[in-house]
């Protein structure tokens, strides 16, 4: 059954944010930190993000919902990573060498 974005809104299911996912974040960030090119970065991060909508569809968010839930979970992967590279200033140094 499909939600519509009224009935999305008034649902009494609350999903836990993805953003607040800390070990997910963390595995993604660490993932990402250690792929050996941009390239292989790059589509890792698109299967994550076809995971995540796939996830959110078989749950019935609309769009725009999924749109916003996958792009604050990533924001939290890029801080965490900024500030792993700002505490770890060599991880920095690695990253630019790919």
């Amino acid at each position: 059954m499909r939600l519509n974005e009224d009935e999305a809104a008034s649902a009494a299911i609350r999903l836990f944010p993805m953003e607040r996912r800390q070990g997910r974040i963390e595995a993604v960030a660490t993932a990402l930190q250690r792929a050996s090119s941009d390239r292989v970065a790059d589509r890792y991060a698109g299967r994550v993000a076809q995971t995540m909508f796939a996830e959110l569809e078989l749950l019935g968010l609309p769009e725009l919902a999924q749109d916003e839930a996958v792009g604050a979970f990533f924001n939290e992967v890029d801080q965490t990573m900024a500030a792993r590279r700002d505490a770890e200033p060599w991880m920095a140094e690695i990253i630019s060498l790919r």
